[in-house]
């Protein structure tokens, strides 16, 4: 009886071990969900989160959590002009900590798999303040930034190992593409270092902007809007055409004023002098010819008078005698 009871006993902690070995592989290969929002960087540089696009308010200061990085693979639909806002077609992520699952392990979804990395970051200050965001990279610029936060982080932990946070702020840079011209790409500007774990740093609110009528405040929640900088670059924009156009201008004006003066220094051709000749010769006859014209009208009125007048008014003639 005992016998059975210790080989039943002995199955059943064989059949946990490989359970929990089974549960072990299956974390390392899942799926994971996250219920924060997603960070992301528009096509614009402007940084927004969640589904409604909330704008990242400037000047806010976001602490990035070393703990949370991830690494795994993501499978996107990148036909030509696709939005890709709907989603991968297939995603596997494990702690920074795990293996990365070998990349010929993983199921055909349809496309091809990517390298990604992801990490969490929480506002510290002004109107976001205490949200928690989940930042997801597979493109090229974004997998740069990334890298470029990872070993900022690792050098951190040598100077100083108590202080591994970065404290970011979330910008962007850009480049001429040959395809799509001017390319953005995300930046995570660190300005300072804070400890994993003791109370929140203290960051100071971002300046506040023009407040807005309370009527609209009320209707309508807070959304993406264009900032400041944006409308001061149209503004620039416009004075530079300004100047553009008043510089071709003036460059005229020097041109034709320019052009002006050599035609009154230069030699005339001979087809200009014979032009002019020509042309005094032809005033000179239309000089004389007025001339004659009026020593012709007092004869030519007399004759005209003599016509008119009665024949009483005429000299008798004398008939001759036959």
């Amino acid at each position: 009886m005992n016998a059975i009871a210790e080989r039943t006993a002995s199955t059943a902690v064989g059949a946990l071990q490989s359970l929990k070995k089974g549960i072990a592989n299956v974390q390392q290969t899942m799926v994971r969900k996250n219920s924060s929002p997603f960070l992301r960087m528009l096509q614009d540089g402007h940084w927004v989160y969640g589904q409604e696009d909330i704008e990242v308010e400037t000047g806010s200061i976001w602490a990035a959590n070393p703990l949370s990085i991830e690494h795994g693979w993501t499978a996107w639909n990148r036909e030509k002009g696709a939005d890709n806002s709907g989603g991968p077609l297939g995603e596997v992520m494990v702690p920074q900590s795990a293996p990365l699952p070998p990349k010929d392990t993983l199921k055909d979804v349809g496309a091809d798999w990517e390298y990604q990395t992801a990490i969490t970051f929480r506002c510290l200050n002004g109107t976001d303040k205490d949200e928690q965001v989940m930042y997801k990279a597979s493109s090229v610029g974004a997998s740069k930034a990334m890298d470029v936060l990872v070993k900022a982080i690792m050098r951190q932990l040598d100077e100083d190992e108590n202080s591994p946070v970065p404290l970011v702020s979330f910008d962007s840079s850009t480049y001429n593409h040959k395809t799509f011209g001017r390319t953005y790409e995300p930046v995570f500007n660190i300005v300072d270092w804070a400890p994993l774990d003791g109370e929140q740093p203290v960051v100071a609110d971002p300046e506040p902007k023009a407040a807005a009528p309370a009527k609209a405040a009320a209707a309508k929640p807070r959304t993406r809007t264009v900032p400041a900088t944006t409308a001061k670059a149209a503004v620039d924009e416009d004075d530079e055409l300004a100047k553009m156009e008043a510089e071709i201008a003036r460059r005229k004006a020097a041109k034709d004023a320019a052009a002006k003066a050599d035609d009154a220094t230069r030699p005339l051709s001979a087809a200009e002098l014979d032009a002019i000749a020509k042309a005094k010769r032809k005033a000179e006859l239309l000089a004389q010819m007025q001339e004659l014209e009026a020593d012709d009208a007092p004869a030519a009125e007399q004759a005209a008078a003599q016509a008119e007048a009665p024949a009483s008014d005429q000299p008798m003639q004398r008939r001759r005698r036959a």
